[in-house]
C-alpha cells in the first residue's frame, strides 16, 4: 500500500512545477488530520491544532 502511494504521488507531481512541490507535500499532513476526523472521527486536540497552524505558517512564509 505504501509503495502504491509513493508511485501515485511521484505519478501526480510529474505535472505540477518545481516550486509547488513543497507546498503540496507538507499540506498533505494537514489533509490527513482533516480526514481522519471526517472519515475516522478522530479528535483534533492542541497540539494537532498547533501543528496544523505551524504547518500554513511555513507554507505562507514559503510562498513570499
Amino acid at each position: 500500500m505504501f509503495f502504491i502511494a509513493i508511485f501515485l504521488d511521484m505519478l501526480g507531481l510529474r505535472k505540477v512545477p518545481i516550486s509547488y512541490i513543497p507546498i503540496i507535500e507538507s499540506s498533505s499532513y494537514v489533509f490527513i488530520i482533516i480526514f481522519s476526523r471526517i472519515f475516522l472521527g478522530e479528535k483534533i486536540n492542541r497540539r494537532k491544532t498547533v501543528a496544523i497552524l505551524t504547518i500554513l505558517a511555513g507554507i505562507g512564509i514559503y510562498l513570499l
